[in-house]
């Protein structure tokens, strides 16, 4: 039984987050992450809210999507790809056989030049927990006694 690509429905976890200008930034203080997502990639995560399949993502994300639906659907399962990846991700993706892929080439000449800035980037780092980014505590020096 073939699976609908456009039909998957993803599921974000849920993190903290702090909005930016462009960017987003998520925190899972399960594993101490950080995960920096630019405009495109966290409007992606914003709709894996188990309500919106793919195909709904890409109109809502990609400009122009009713023009070229596949090339719309390739940027979003690239964003996809990325937030599973980070770990973002609840719900596993279909195998990455059958995931439609295009070049950051092919997406410029089917979409435009302004897809350049829609190409979804996630970036990850290991953050320190609060505890343990605390210096230690120093001991006072001890009190010398004043010669006279």
């Amino acid at each position: 039984m073939k699976v609908d690509l456009a039909e998957f429905t993803p599921v974000r976890k849920p993190l903290t987050s702090k909005e930016l200008l462009d960017e987003i930034i998520l925190y899972d203080d399960r594993t101490y992450k950080a995960h920096c997502l630019n405009r495109t990639a966290a409007a992606v995560w914003r709709l894996c809210d188990g309500n919106h399949s793919v195909a709904d993502i890409a109109k809502a994300v990609v400009p122009g999507s009713e023009s070229d639906p596949n090339a719309a659907g390739s940027v979003v399962w690239a964003a996809l790809k990325q937030l599973g990846k980070s770990g973002l991700l609840v719900n596993s993706l279909p195998s990455h056989s059958s995931l439609p892929t295009l070049s950051r080439r092919e997406l410029v000449l089917r979409l435009g030049v302004g897809t350049i800035i829609a190409i979804p980037a996630a970036r990850s780092a290991l953050v320190a927990a609060a505890p343990q980014s605390a210096s230690p505590a120093k001991k006072p020096a001890p009190r010398r006694p004043i010669p006279r």
